[in-house]
């Protein structure tokens, strides 16, 4: 256990405990994070009067996903725009190269487009990206 003070409060290290986007079709969305990343879907919250709904997807270790839908959601005017203020992507590990490649060609095979091709950069990372339904970027990335 890794202790940590901060302002004079001592607690565990921190940890991201979930990360949230909005979408205006948390099925679809569901899907794509359940059948090419492999989470599973664990909670679900609904408030009919609020016209809002939300889900968690979990992975088998790290951080959850909140997939949450709303009335008045509104796509983004241009999210594709390159170095923009926001979140980039959300990056996921593999146990292996060969599964950057094997995930890369599932994504383009199931129409998926791809936003990086299979890679090695400059800092030994070995990855690919692809956009999900809503235009995130997702990146699979390994390093041995």
């Amino acid at each position: 256990m890794v202790l940590v003070v901060i302002r004079g409060i001592d607690f565990e290290a921190m940890k991201i405990e979930h990360i949230a986007v909005w979408t205006c079709d948390a099925k679809r969305l569901t899907a794509f994070y359940e059948s090419f990343l492999g989470g599973r879907l664990s909670e679900e919250h609904k408030d009919v009067e609020m016209g809002f709904y939300s889900c968690f997807i979990e992975f088998s270790e790290g951080a959850r996903l909140e997939i949450m839908q709303a009335i008045g959601v509104e796509e983004r005017p241009d999210p594709l725009a390159e170095r923009s203020v926001g979140f980039t992507h959300m990056a996921f590990r593999v146990d292996a190269a060969e599964d950057i490649d094997a995930i890369a060609k599932r994504f383009v095979e199931c129409g998926y487009t791809m936003e990086k091709e299979p890679v090695t950069m400059d800092d030994g990372y070995y990855e690919c990206s692809v956009f999900d339904p809503d235009g995130n970027i997702v990146e699979i990335t390994w390093k041995g």
